[in-house]
């Protein structure tokens, strides 16, 4: 692959390793993206087909770092006990996508449009046990690449390192959440204190 640095390497490994740990369902569109960011690297390919990888490497990325978000909140929706507490109305509508309104006294429920970002922080703080947010991991700079990407403009076009950079963001965050849930799976809730009468 072109341009890796040693801590590109450490990630793939990381990312490796989680996705052994999620199974494969969780991880193929990220090898579909591996796949274009490791054809981007080719030693005789023209700058433009480069480009071209790049560009398909950072969308399907974008598309792996949701279905990553969305495989781990169906996870901690099926076994809620991972996180240690109950979790609230408002956050299971979240993970689960879901929007309650009134609608004529009658409360139904719609399917929720929440940016892939603010469901990935929300998981990322329930995961590590926080009731504040956690910090955005640069995410913010990837999704305004793969913005620029899906949505050109003339002019609009991206550097490689921008592509790079967005790829790397993206998985950079998967990994984070990832070691979030291995770490919140392994913590053994507290046993329940016998009273004796």
């Amino acid at each position: 692959m072109s341009d890796i640095t040693p801590r590109d390497a450490k990630l793939f490994g990381e990312f490796r390793e989680l996705a052994r740990d999620l199974g494969p369902e969780a991880s193929e569109l990220w090898g579909d993206a591996f796949a274009f960011m490791k054809a981007s690297g080719g030693k005789r390919i023209i700058e433009k087909r480069r480009k071209r990888y790049l560009r398909a490497a950072v969308v399907t990325a974008a598309a792996a770092f949701e279905g990553w978000t969305n495989f781990l909140a169906a996870s901690v929706i099926a076994k809620p006990e991972i996180v240690g507490r109950a979790l609230t109305e408002f956050e299971l509508d979240c993970l689960c996508e879901k929007q309650k309104k009134l609608d004529g006294g009658a409360v139904r429920e719609s399917q929720g449009r929440y940016r892939s970002q603010d469901r990935f922080l929300l998981l990322l703080g329930i995961l590590n046990g926080e009731r504040e947010l956690p910090k955005e991991p640069g995410l913010r700079t990837s999704f305004q690449i793969r913005d620029r990407l899906v949505h050109p403009k003339p002019g609009g076009s991206v550097a490689p390192s921008d592509l790079h950079d967005a790829f790397f963001g993206f998985l950079g965050a998967d990994i984070d959440l990832g070691i979030a849930w291995k770490k919140a799976k392994s913590i053994k809730p507290p046993r329940p204190r016998l009273v004796q009468g």
